[in-house]
């Protein structure tokens, strides 16, 4: 696994980087996959989303032929590695808000606007820059990107609570932009 970040800061604007490689290699690797299509990771290919739109919403029990899931939109985000590349400008919304004469205040708003890039592959994967039409969508491989904003705030100290509004930039079937809601720490 390989993990880097990097900060850029020119108050109050922070430009932020990471990339992210894991993986499995060896006789096993193909035993237990990684799933890119997670908002911290990749946003705008939710499983969900996928299911609902490019799988018409069903999904087999066990696996078809080569496939993991059935549809192979949501197979091209399962594999044994991945590998993600995302840049951030953050800002903040408010800073600190108190209401009237009580000295209870609204946590900070932070705003984000992004760009993700990610791809999954496995052993044997044929990896292109950009996949044709014709190509097995299970066997070739091509980075899948998406951009978009983000609102996000600490909730009582305890938890960050994140809204993104991303569009995805590689899915024919479903290229609108869509909001999704999460808990948790950024990179």
């Amino acid at each position: 696994m390989s993990d880097y970040r990097r900060y850029l800061f020119a108050r109050p604007f922070t430009l932020a980087f990471r990339t992210f490689l894991v993986g499995r290699w060896g006789r096993d690797a193909e035993e237990f996959p990684v799933f890119l299509g997670n908002p911290d990771l990749i946003r705008g290919y939710t499983s969900r989303s996928t299911r609902d739109n490019e799988c018409g919403g069903s999904l087999s029990n066990t696996p078809v032929g080569t496939f993991l899931t059935g549809c192979p939109e949501l197979d091209q985000l399962i594999g044994s590695k991945l590998a993600v590349g995302n840049v951030e400008l953050r800002f903040p919304l408010t800073r600190n808000l108190v209401l009237g004469l009580l000295p209870i205040g609204l946590p900070p708003v932070e705003g984000a606007i992004f760009f993700d890039i990610g791809m999954a592959w496995e052993e044997g994967s044929i990896i292109k820059w950009r996949r044709d039409p014709t190509d097995d969508l299970l066997r070739v491989r091509a980075p899948l990107r998406s951009w978009g904003a983000s609102i996000r705030t600490n909730l009582l100290g305890v938890v960050i609570l994140r809204f993104d509004y991303t569009r995805p930039l590689d899915r024919p079937d479903f290229n609108r932009p869509y909001w999704t809601v999460s808990f948790g720490p950024t990179f």
